[in-house]
């Protein structure tokens, strides 16, 4: 069973997270937010099992952070078509 959390936000993070979305090209992404912003990984990129996409990636950037992740077949959640494509986690 879940566990109620100990306070509303996660230690070390903001209130406010984006979450971006891909298509099949985010771990390309991250590697263009690490070297042209300085990001550094918050945690494990989690991998698709078939090894072709990301599952979720975590970046800090400051003291801010980014999710990110390629879309999912069968989700809501795409990735950009002319557009950017993100969500915001509150």
């Amino acid at each position: 069973m879940a566990e109620r959390a100990l306070q509303p936000v996660p230690e070390g993070m903001n209130p406010l997270t984006p979450h971006l979305w891909f298509n099949g090209n985010c771990g390309e992404a991250v590697e263009f937010y690490q070297k042209a912003l300085g990001a550094e990984l918050a945690g494990p990129v989690v991998n698709a099992p078939d090894g072709k996409g990301v599952l979720h990636a975590m970046l800090k950037i400051g003291n801010s952070h980014v999710m990110m992740a390629d879309s999912w077949p069968g989700a809501w959640e795409r990735g950009p078509e002319g557009a950017a494509s993100a969500g915001f986690w509150v």
